[in-house]
């Protein structure tokens, strides 16, 4: 499991040749893309045949992590970036 936090400076980057080597490795089932401009979680996930399959959730939902066996809250997902963010500002802030 693979979570990637996009910026808008490496979206891009994230999404085509970054996402490329992650779909080569044999081992990877599941891997999930979280936007920092948006409240949306895609979820990219190799079915039995070896294709990806894309799913898209925002809002208030829950996003459902199947090699894992869990769903995720995008409340939980997004507190953690909001966090993370914090802290980033706070330590910018004392440099």
């Amino acid at each position: 499991m693979i979570f990637e936090v996009l910026s808008p400076s490496t979206e891009a980057y994230d999404r085509g040749a970054k996402a490329g080597h992650y779909r080569q490795r044999a081992s990877l089932m599941q891997y999930v893309l979280v936007s920092s401009a948006e409240r949306s979680v895609e979820v990219l996930r190799r079915d039995e045949g070896g294709w990806w399959k894309s799913a898209i959730f925002s809002g208030d939902g829950r996003v459902p992590l199947a090699s894992l066996g869990i769903e995720l809250a995008l409340d939980d997902i997004y507190g953690q970036l909001e966090a993370l963010r914090a802290a980033e500002a706070e330590a910018a802030a004392e440099s």
